[in-house]
């Protein structure tokens, strides 16, 4: 699984919005699945590449990512907290 997490985040334009969306979804993907510390190392690194982005969009949307996604976690089983 490794390898394909590393082809997606080597091989994907992250200056396209497209781009961007599928590199969230890896880091989500990621995060969400009790991966390999070369796996959270890879996501990290994603991050810290949407860090560095000029886009206040991308950046907003890296934030959301911090807030909201403790909230989803703490309350999976409860779709009634949204």
């Amino acid at each position: 699984m490794l390898f394909v997490f590393i082809q997606v985040a080597t091989k994907t334009e992250s200056n396209k919005n497209a781009g961007n969306a599928i590199l969230y979804e890896c880091v989500q993907t990621i995060m969400g699945i009790e991966a390999t510390s070369g796996l959270r190392v890879l996501a990290i690194n994603i991050l810290g590449r949407f860090l560095s982005n000029r886009d206040n969009n991308i950046r907003s949307t890296l934030s959301a990512f911090f807030v909201l996604d403790p909230l989803f976690k703490k309350n999976k089983n409860k779709p009634s907290c949204l």
